[in-house]
Parts: C-alpha cells; sequence; structure tokens
C-alpha cells in the first residue's frame, strides 16, 4: 500500500503503536516478474522462483531486521493455506504456469470488476462473493479504462 504515512505520531514514547495513512492511498503493484539483480516481491513471489518460495518470503519481510525470528515452517503452512483457500493466490499460480509453458513471459494478470454493477465506483461496499475473475490474455488493448487492476 503506498501513501503519505504518518511517522511522527509515534514519536512520544509510552504511547501504544498508531499506524497512519492520509492523503491519497493507492495499492502499489510491481511487474510480474522482478527486474533483474532485484528479489521478488509482493505478487512476485507467487510467480518467480517458487522452488526458493518460503525464503523468499522471509527474506522480502525481513530486509530490515532479522529474519531469525520467522520459522520457515509457519511460513510453509500460511503459504499452503492461501494455495488451498484463496482464489486471488490461484489466479497468481495460473500465470506462473503460463509463464513456465511459454518461451516468452509477455502475458497480462487483468482484474475485472463487474461493469454492470448498480454499486457507485467511488463507493466502498464489503464483497458480497466470494468469486474473483481474472482473465490471462494478451489482447487487451488500452480502450478500457474502468479502474482495473492491471498487472503486467
Amino acid at each position: 500500500m503506498g501513501g503519505k504515512i504518518n511517522h511522527s505520531i509515534n514519536a512520544s514514547a509510552g504511547s501504544p503503536y498508531s499506524f497512519v495513512l492520509s492523503g491519497q492511498n493507492h495499492h502499489l503493484i510491481e511487474s510480474l516478474l522482478p527486474t533483474p539483480g532485484n528479489p521478488p516481491v509482493c505478487a512476485q513471489l507467487y510467480i518467480y522462483d517458487t522452488d526458493n518460495e518460503v525464503s523468499n518470503r522471509i527474506s522480502s519481510v525481513s530486509r530490515h531486521a532479522s529474519n531469525e525470528h520467522l520459522d520457515p515452517r509457519i511460513v510453509e503452512m500460511l503459504k499452503e493455506c492461501l494455495d488451498k483457500h484463496n482464489c486471488v493466490v490461484r489466479h497468481y499460480r495460473k500465470a506462473m504456469d503460463i509463464i513456465k509453458e511459454n518461451v516468452t513471459p509477455d502475458i497480462s494478470l487483468r482484474l475485472l470488476r463487474n461493469v454492470n454493477s448498480i454499486v457507485l465506483s467511488r463507493q466502498y461496499n464489503m464483497p458480497t462473493t466470494s468469486e474473483l475473475a481474472a482473465l490471462i490474455v494478451g489482447d487487451f488493448d488500452n480502450s478500457y479504462t474502468k479502474r482495473d487492476i492491471i498487472v503486467k
């Protein structure tokens, strides 16, 4: 998540930790594959170097701190739980399979919202369904710009 983080709120000793975002907040979405020389982060962890996924996950959250407190067995169990129960994770795994099958990894993972929804596009309602549609194709053009999440 990106946005303006207010670090000064935690300046006083003895108060409970608070995390405050202000201004315009946004999601940070990286490429599906890491840039050369950089380790995988965020969604890349589901697609890139999955043979070392647990160690990559531990490294991605502990760049500034010691990772000695993270138990790889717990990380593995969490990974397996997400693989089993999270539909978005399954879509990323499908993208990984397509990348491995094709010579060129030039694909897009596009998460589309229901454009026929009667809900206003600026209203943030809780999800009313447990289903998510994702299309992995290469023939989308830039003419459809209705606040989709496009990961390339």
